[in-house]
């Protein structure tokens, strides 16, 4: 994935339109893993991948915000969306993506942690179930 393009512009409507994907794409991802470079930048990758793996929640917590609260959750969406559109055309470097990506997952972390908390509710009945037929592998072999 690396940088993006040096020759890209954004200096027409259709010009934005063909680097936004990418842009946006680079916004919201790096620095991965692979990614090495200045020391502070390879500070921030234990933070990104634990930020990556909170999007499937951030998914989940957000289909729970929107039928518990469809007008509150639609405007954070709209605002998240539109700084999401202005960083994805505007991404330079990973210390820039940086600083303005964190502004959008400070407004997503509730709805990551909403989602722990549905993906917890639901694993919660079958490790119950386990718990009441007696199996051993949920209660542990040294204990019977």
């Amino acid at each position: 994935m690396g940088e993006p393009p040096q020759e890209a512009t954004v200096a027409t409507p259709e010009y934005a339109l063909q680097y936004f994907p990418l842009g946006l794409l680079y916004c919201l991802t790096v620095p991965f893993l692979w990614q090495l470079g200045a020391v502070r930048q390879n500070l921030i990758i234990p933070e990104n991948v634990f930020w990556l793996g909170l999007y499937p929640l951030m998914v989940i917590g957000i289909r729970r915000a929107l039928e518990s609260n469809r007008p509150g959750t639609v405007f954070l969406l709209l605002m998240t969306a539109g700084m999401c559109v202005i960083y994805g055309l505007l991404a330079a470097n990973v210390g820039t993506v940086y600083r303005m990506r964190s502004q959008v997952w400070l407004l997503w972390a509730p709805f990551a942690a909403w989602g722990w908390k549905v993906w917890r509710e639901r694993r919660r009945p079958a490790r119950r179930g386990r718990l009441t037929r007696g199996d051993s592998r949920a209660v542990g072999a040294g204990f019977r």
